[in-house]
């Protein structure tokens, strides 16, 4: 056989195991979701437990759960003075139920675990409180908030949520005038341990970071996109104590596709944007998969997407549009929206 046959049969091979390599990696789909209609309710926080249980908090006081993957759900409102809390934060525990309002009035509500019965125990009276996010992990809980003064509103918890203090300024890094945060996703703060970190937009998006469960701050610079109202940090998450992952853009140029992700492996010291051309664009949620050490997945009202090796590329998985997601394992989730939560399932 002639050396140009050779080389012939060679280079198709090569071509056809690129290509075949390529489809494998690239393919990423969703079998039908399992959709539930809320009327009327703009979703922008869940609690996803597992793939028969989650729980939301939405628009003028609504919020419920399932624990049997939608077959049956368990819905309520909370009014406080005749006018619907507009909740945009929900923590699940085993003291209960969590529910975080964000406007003044801003309330944090405590539905304890087999009750129905609930009670105020946080309440802001500041005209400017405006709450973004909460989360809590074992002890440590974390509530943030835009600026009423010359700092972020930072609100926590060291006994599981039972009881809360608001940090004071005099604590905190000041803060400059058009720096605030976005109540997107519940996702503006991720806790690793006693490590807090805490996002920004506006005029500079911003990580803050305390690694002794709110004793001490600094705050780092990142590359996201900011300098204007709606730019910024929508999102954050933390694998651990060292690898994290902030996620926003321009929402008033969703389909920008630059300066929306970027990655730290030092705890949120540094950041750096994946540098492969390809940016999944505005994102108002992100999260690491459970169980794959370089996936995520990113939600917002124009996609949502996955990526399997830190963000270099993005693969759209179905035509999902949530606010907020939550994976349960590395193939389930579940996502919530404006008027819908969704089951879903990724096989690859």
């Amino acid at each position: 056989m002639h050396f140009k046959s050779i080389y012939l049969i060679l280079f198709l091979a090569l071509v056809l195991f690129s290509q075949c390599h390529t489809t494998s990696m690239s393919t990423a789909a969703m079998k039908e979701p399992i959709f539930f209609s809320f009327t009327g309710t703009s979703i922008r926080a869940i609690k996803a437990i597992d793939e028969k249980e989650v729980h939301f908090a939405g628009s003028d006081g609504s919020y419920g759960f399932t624990t049997d993957q939608g077959k049956s759900w368990n819905i309520d409102s909370i009014k406080i003075d005749g006018k619907g809390v507009h909740f945009r934060g929900i923590e699940i525990t085993d003291r209960g139920t969590f529910l975080m309002g964000i406007s003044s009035p801003a309330y944090l509500i405590h539905i304890p675990k087999g009750s129905k019965e609930w009670q105020i125990i946080y309440q802001e009276d500041h005209e400017k409180a405006f709450y973004d996010a909460i989360q809590i992990k074992d002890n440590l809980g974390v509530m943030m908030g835009d600026p009423t003064d010359e700092c972020l509103s930072i609100v926590l918890s060291h006994d599981g949520g039972k009881t809360w203090k608001k940090v004071a300024c005099d604590q905190l890094p000041k803060i400059e005038e058009g720096v605030a945060a976005f109540a997107a996703s519940n996702s503006n703060t991720s806790i690793q341990g006693d490590n807090i970190w805490l996002v920004t937009g506006g005029k500079k998006a911003l990580v803050y970071h305390s690694p002794d469960a709110g004793k001490t701050w600094s705050v780092h610079p990142t590359p996201i996109a900011q300098g204007e109202q709606m730019t910024g940090i929508f999102a954050c998450d933390f694998k651990d104590d060292q690898k994290g992952v902030i996620v926003g853009g321009n929402w008033n140029q969703k389909s920008q596709n630059t300066a929306s992700i970027a990655l730290t492996k030092d705890g949120g010291k540094t950041w750096h944007i994946p540098k492969s051309g390809q940016q999944v664009g505005y994102s108002s949620d992100v999260q690491f998969l459970p169980y794959q050490k370089n996936s995520l997945i990113s939600a917002s009202s124009e996609h949502l997407m996955i990526s399997r090796d830190m963000g270099k590329t993005w693969h759209k998985i179905n035509e999902l549009k949530p606010y907020a997601v939550q994976m349960i394992s590395n193939d389930q989730g579940w996502a919530a929206g404006n008027e819908f939560i969704a089951f879903f399932e990724v096989s690859y």
